[in-house]
């Protein structure tokens, strides 16, 4: 029987453990399941253009322009965590890292839905900080599994 405090990793095949009661979904798959909702949900918008004022500046962005962005974003970290699958990382990293992202970008993407132009500076600030720390962590999860091998 294995201590609480040792990883679940079979060695000699270099891949995790899994329960066989309970089989894990792999976490690329969320990944790969975000955009689908993403692009699904933007066709469902009445409006096409979202406008942001920051200071002296107005962006004017297109829905599909930013669908294309966040999905090929959400791709990226897909593929990351499916080249990383028979890593030993750490599960509370891994966690933190996707709750973290999905529900920043998800947030950001669903207060561009709305049609009035209103100033969106704090929230680009607090995600752009949330998905700085998501992303460090991330980093810091792949050096923590290369370093233990």
């Amino acid at each position: 029987m294995k201590n609480k405090k040792q990883k679940a990793f079979n060695k000699e095949n270099n891949i995790p453990e899994q329960n066989k009661n309970h089989p894990t979904i792999p976490i690329h798959s969320y990944w790969f399941f975000a955009i689908m909702v993403i692009i699904t949900s933007s066709m469902f918008v009445k409006h096409n253009t979202q406008n942001i004022q920051y200071h002296e500046n107005h962006i004017v962005i297109y829905f599909h322009h930013l669908t294309i962005a966040i999905s090929i974003l959400l791709l990226i970290f897909g593929f990351i965590y499916w080249s990383l699958r028979n890593k030993p990382l750490t599960i509370w990293m891994i966690n933190f890292h996707s709750l973290l992202t999905l529900v920043t970008i998800g947030t950001f993407y669903m207060t561009c839905f709305q049609e009035n132009t209103w100033n969106i500076t704090p929230v680009l600030l607090l995600g752009i900080i949330l998905l700085l720390v998501a992303q460090v962590i991330l980093v810091l999860n792949i050096f923590q599994s290369k370093r233990s091998k």
